[in-house]
């Protein structure tokens, strides 16, 4: 065999066991290396879509009422409170919160929710409820600690930017 024959030989037989090889596959990541599994309540707020931890929920209600209008001075996305069991739910126009929107938040419809949390002390008004979502914490890209957002936990990136709410941090918004 000359010199060039060696050559074709040698692309023939590269390009034979490239065809013969097994496909690669993305790697596969042991569960134990994904973190906890988080259980997730869907839903949407406007065009934001967004989730909480199931431990965080308290239960999902229509509005039947407007809320009574917080007395004195409130931040513009507090749409006001609703009498629930002898408490005082607070309700957040979650929308009006992530926009930064100063304007008082628009007037609350009887075709949204409340998506009540920590015991029924307050609750978020949702345009639609999505359903439950389990993911694993590694999969969410965690805020950082000196985010201007202490109500946004994270964002899970593989559901088009599902936005994981931190409910302890929204509390901690409220008003006494």
């Amino acid at each position: 065999m000359d010199e060039l024959d060696n050559e074709q030989f040698a692309v023939g037989h590269y390009l034979q066991s490239l065809l013969n090889a097994p496909l690669a596959s993305s790697p596969v990541v042991p569960r134990e290396q994904l973190g906890r599994k988080l259980k997730l309540m869907q839903f949407r707020v406007g065009k934001l879509c967004c989730a909480v931890e199931h431990r965080y929920l308290a239960g999902i209600q229509p509005i039947l009422e407007a809320p009574v209008p917080w007395p004195g001075e409130a931040p513009p996305w507090l749409a006001g409170y609703m009498e629930e069991s002898a408490q005082q739910a607070k309700i957040i126009d979650l929308q009006a919160l992530a926009q930064g929107t100063t304007a008082a938040p628009p007037e609350i419809q009887g075709s949204q929710r409340l998506i009540a949390l920590l015991q029924g002390r307050f609750a978020i008004v949702a345009d639609e409820v999505l359903g439950g979502i389990n993911i694993y914490e590694k999969q969410v890209t965690w805020r950082g600690q000196n985010s201007q957002r202490p109500w946004l936990a994270g964002i899970y990136r593989a559901d088009t930017g599902l936005v994981i709410l931190d409910v302890p941090g929204l509390q901690e918004l409220l008003p006494e």
